[in-house]
Formats: structure tokens, sequence, C-alpha cells
């Protein structure tokens, strides 16, 4: 069995009429604990939120590789953090994909072969709790939301192997119609029809600002890294910093190709923040929220009339989409018949 990281405990000294405190029962609208899981291609992670929304606990568990082995890693891993639990417990799992939310499937995903993969009746079956399934990058702007996200419009760019996306107007994630609401890794930068897209189309951002994009351009341009049979981007990022003006020039080629795609945005949602967050959008933050910022001032439409919307890295970090999914299992939880906007439009 792979080793989990022991589980890391963050409690504070609750009232005792605390929601969800051990042996209360929880009714409509009150609030209990939650886990938030986040799967990932090469390891889980977990979190307990506490019924206040703060997190509590945490850790992660390595997997195969596999989508048999992420499952069975992923339920492990759960079981042990709702066993450390002190009441009941709300449950959620952050996947890279696009989610039916009504059914707990991955329609698609790239994800460890999980595509079409009933995730969500395949992990309830596992640890003996209801559990819901969130796409990643709507958890992570949820588990980055604030107080004052109420008011605000934010636009989350979510950069990995691929590039996903989240919007939220009003501190409200919106999915569309079909689910498809911010799919920003697939918004063209150009229109040329050089560069296709697995998704049927083509010039899509992701082909130009993942960090697999931005691992296949350093290994085109041979670039002078650790790791030369298997560039990573996280190579380009180190590179870079170490003063590599080809590593530079490609993280800050990336930069502007989401700044490009800004520019449509801007005028079409007009957010007030952007948020950068993913594995590989934490490590190049330092590069390419200096090249968005550049592309905005120089092709955002109406800059006298609006200010510029603040770039921001994910300030939460890597476990933003566990407690993110985690606060959303809570609120499903204690309005059960809360339904989604897109699950409006299905029954």
């Amino acid at each position: 069995m792979v080793g989990a990281r022991r589980l890391t405990t963050y409690r504070r000294d609750r009232d005792a009429r605390s929601p969800g405190a051990a042996g209360g029962a929880v009714g409509l609208g009150e609030r209990m604990y939650s886990v938030g899981a986040d799967l990932g291609g090469t390891k889980v992670s977990a979190v307990v939120v506490d019924p206040y929304g703060e997190v509590v606990g945490s850790s992660y568990r390595p997997h195969d590789g596999t989508a048999s082995g992420a499952i069975a890693s992923l339920a492990a891993l759960m079981t042990d953090l709702i066993s450390s639990a002190p009441g009941p417990v709300a449950v959620g799992v952050a996947a890279a994909g696009l989610v039916n939310r009504a059914t707990g499937e991955l329609l698609h995903s790239a994800l460890l072969d999980l595509h079409g993969a009933p995730l969500a009746a395949t992990l309830s079956k596992l640890v003996g709790v209801h559990v819901i399934i969130e796409n990643d990058a709507n958890a992570t702007l949820l588990g980055i939301q604030s107080d004052t996200s109420q008011r605000e419009t934010a636009i989350l760019f979510a950069l990995g192997t691929g590039v996903g996306g989240a919007l939220s107007v009003g501190g409200r994630v919106i999915e569309g119609s079909f689910g498809f609401a911010a799919e920003l890794g697939h918004v063209p930068v150009e229109q040329t029809g050089l560069h296709p897209c697995p998704c049927g189309s083509s010039g899509c951002l992701e082909l130009f600002a993942s960090g697999s994009a931005v691992a296949a351009q350093a290994k085109t341009l041979g670039l002078h890294v650790r790791h030369k049979n298997a560039v990573r981007a996280e190579d380009v990022v180190e590179a870079a910093r170490a003063g590599d003006t080809s590593a530079v020039h490609i993280l800050h080629s990336a930069g502007e190709a989401i700044g490009t795609v800004l520019t449509r945005l801007i005028p079409a949602f007009d957010p007030s923040v952007i948020y950068i967050s993913g594995g590989f959008g934490h490590h190049a933050a330092d590069f390419l929220v200096p090249a968005i910022t550049e592309r905005i001032a120089e092709q955002a439409p109406f800059p006298r009339a609006r200010p510029a919307p603040r770039i921001l890295a994910d300030p939460v970090g890597p476990l933003a989409a566990a407690i993110g999914v985690g606060r959303l299992a809570q609120r499903r939880s204690a309005f059960p018949t809360h339904i989604s906007e897109r699950d409006s439009h299905e029954h």
C-alpha cells in the first residue's frame, strides 16, 4: 500500500454548541464538518474543513498513476480523514474535466483515463458517505474566495499540464447551461489554423500557456535544463530564475498569450481580479504576471474608463481546490434542495 503523510491538524477550541460537534445531529440548514479532496495526476490531497469553513487538518497520499490506483488512494485517504473528524461529515472531490454535477460523472477528462467515469458513485460506495464531484478550477476559485468576494467578478486561470478556468460573479461560480463556462484553455489566442487542438478547434490558449506547452517549447529550443530527457515546466522556471534568456522568453510568451485572452474577456465580464493558480502557475507567477499586465495595458479596451484588474497569484496555494470543494459539500449537505444553475436546466 502506498503510504500517506501523517495527518496535519490545526484544531481550535470551539463553542460546545458548534454545529457538527461530536455526537450532535445536524439539521436542515445547519453546517457540518467536511472532507474536501483534490484528485491529481500523481497524488491525492485532502483537507478537513470545520463548520466555519476553516481548515483543521490536511494530508496527502501519492498514487501509481493509474485510474484504479488513484481511486484506491483517494478512498483510503478520505476514509482516514472522515474518521478523524469530530462529527458528521460532508465529502467532496475536485477533479480536472467536465463534470456532470447531477450524476457525479466525469463527462470529459484526460486525467488518469477517467473519461466517463462514475466517480461520485464509485467513491461513495468505497467510503460509505455521499460524495459530490466538482471541476477542480471551480473548486479552486471557491477555495480562494472570502467574504469580500461577494462584491467582485473574478476570473481564474488554472495552469498545470493543461489550462483550466473559472469565473465567479458576486461570489457565485458560473457553470453555464451545459457546464462549459470558463473553459479558458480553449479560448483561441490566434486563428491561423496552424496549431490544431485536441478539442477540435485550433490556436487554443492551452497550446501556448500550459505546463506541457512550455515544456515542449523548451525541448524544441534545446534549452539546457536539469532533466534533459523529460523536460518539465518546472525546469523552465528554474532556468529562468537562473537567468537563462530563452527560458525567460518562453514564460513571457506564455504570459502574453494569457493577456491576449484576457483582452477579450475583460469587455465581456468586467472582472476586478484575475487569479493565476495551478502547479505550473504557482511556480511561474513571477514571470507570467508582468507579461499578462503588460499585454492588458497594451490591448485591453477602455483603458481610461475602467481600472485594470488586479493580477494575483493564487493566495491559498496547492490546497485551494480541496478547501473549495469541502466548503461546497458543506453547503449542499446543509441545504439539500439546492441545485446548481446547470442542474436546473437538466431537470
